[in-house]
Parts: C-alpha cells; sequence; structure tokens
C-alpha cells in the first residue's frame, strides 16, 4: 500500500477538525473576503510551484489561468488547503502583506494555525458582517432620505402645477367673458344699425309719398 499524497483530499474532515468537501461539493464556508483572498493567493501559487509539489487533487487545476483556478477550482483548492499543512505553508510563504487589515489577519491565521486561529477567523467574520450591516443600514438611509426628496420634489412639482393650471382656467375664463361682452356689444351695434337703417327707410318713404 502506497502513503497518500499530503496533498491528496481522501476524507470529510481535514486537519484542523472542520469540514471539508462532502458530497455534494461543499465547504466549511469561511467569510467570503477572506475565502477569496484565500482561494486568489492558492491560485497563483499553484503556477509558482514545481508540478511535483503540486498536490495531486490540485494538478488539473493548476493546468488552468490564475483567473480560472481561482473561479473553477475553489472547492477543490479550499478542500487541499484544509488537509495539507504543507500547501497551506507554500501559499502563507508567498502572502506579502502582513498589515493588521482584518481579512488579510484572518488569511494569515488560516494558513498558518496559530493557537486560536479559529476564534481568529471567526472574529473577523463577525467584523465583516458587522460592517456589511452598517453599510447596507447606511445605504438603506440614503435611499430613503432619497426617496423622501423625490416625493418632496414631486409634490412641489406637483403643486407648481395645479396652480399653473389654476392660472390657466381664471385666464380663459376672463377670456370667455370678454369674449361674451364684445359678442353682446356687437349684437347691440347690429340691432342698432338695423334699426337705425328701418328708421331711415320709413322717412324716405314717407318723404317720397308727401312728394
Amino acid at each position: 500500500m502506497t502513503a497518500a499524497d499530503p496533498g491528496q483530499v481522501e476524507g470529510p474532515v481535514g486537519d484542523d477538525g472542520l469540514a471539508t468537501a462532502g458530497e455534494d461539493g461543499d465547504v466549511d464556508p469561511l467569510p467570503g473576503p477572506v475565502r477569496q483572498r484565500v482561494v486568489g493567493a492558492a491560485a497563483q501559487v499553484l503556477g509558482s510551484i514545481p508540478t511535483d509539489q503540486v498536490p495531486v487533487a490540485l494538478r488539473r487545476v493548476a493546468k488552468f489561468a490564475p483567473a480560472r483556478r481561482a473561479k473553477l477550482g475553489e472547492r477543490e483548492i479550499l478542500a487541499v488547503l484544509r488537509t495539507s499543512g504543507a500547501f497551506r505553508s507554500q501559499v502563507a510563504a508567498a502572502l506579502d502583506d502582513d498589515s493588521g487589515e482584518p481579512v488579510e489577519r484572518a488569511v494569515r491565521s488560516f494558513l498558518r494555525r496559530p493557537a486560536g486561529w479559529q476564534d481568529d477567523v471567526e472574529a473577523v467574520g463577525a467584523t465583516l458582517a458587522e460592517e456589511e450591516e452598517r453599510v447596507d443600514l447606511r445605504r438603506a438611509r440614503e435611499q430613503a432620505a432619497q426617496a423622501q426628496e423625490q416625493l418632496r420634489a414631486a409634490r412641489t412639482e406637483a403643486r407648481e402645477e395645479r396652480d399653473r393650471l389654476r392660472a390657466e382656467v381664471e385666464r380663459l375664463k376672463r377670456d370667455a367673458t370678454t369674449l361674451r361682452r364684445a359678442v353682446g356689444e356687437a349684437r347691440e351695434a347690429q340691432r342698432a344699425a338695423g334699426q337705425a337703417a328701418e328708421r331711415d327707410v320709413a322717412a324716405a318713404l314717407d318723404a317720397a309719398e308727401r312728394a
């Protein structure tokens, strides 16, 4: 019987005691940004180490371009990282960020496994979740404020349009009154002119009879 390759995933539990790839292909989740950073770093390392040092489970993935390794090989990469201390050490050695930024701190803890590293990762996950909630709350407040501003603008526009229409109605009423008055005056003038013409005709006839 031959010894198993240290990078070969043989069971559902890794050397950290956490669940790895199971029958459904899932792995015990890391916080999203931490998982992306870990997988991205491992994908880069796969392209820089000799083929004989690449874990067996990742030799197919290693043939991909780095971006495709991280995208298509995420499950396999995470599973090997959980079971292979050697591969974790290779990835950890390639890290060039020793900042105290939460994601980087969690990545280093996950790869180097100092005492209490699980608590570090969970704490960072909680911090990231709280920050996401704060961002969501701030975005919701901004959206609510924007909606209120839009409502105020719509109400102002509606009020201005109502006032404009009212003014237009009043103008049309005045115009209609003026036109009715003009029509009445024209009819009165026409009637008076007709009566004057009738009188003139009657006077002319009367004068003709007397002649």
